[in-house]
């Protein structure tokens, strides 16, 4: 992605378009590495060097994504924002 938005602008798109905020909260969801990289039409070279840096990745953002060894693959862990919204 060439930018991710945080959860306040995005609170801020929907105040600024008029819309009222009824419902927000953040979903983890579980991500399967091989899966994804297939999802993600990695070419198989970058596959083993995605690998590669997400086992060297800082502790910090280990800390945030929780990779773990899972069922022979890598599980690891985004955030989603869910926004539910509508005009007053």
């Amino acid at each position: 992605h060439g930018r991710a938005l945080s959860a306040a602008a995005w609170r801020g798109l929907l105040a600024s378009s008029g819309l009222e905020i009824k419902h927000q909260e953040i979903m983890p969801k579980e991500m399967y590495f091989n899966a994804w990289v297939k999802t993600m039409s990695v070419p198989a070279p970058q596959v083993a060097e995605l690998m590669a840096m997400l086992e060297r990745a800082s502790p910090c953002f280990k800390a945030f994504i929780q990779p773990t060894p899972k069922d022979g693959d890598t599980v690891f862990m985004l955030r989603e924002l869910v926004l539910i919204s509508r005009k007053p």
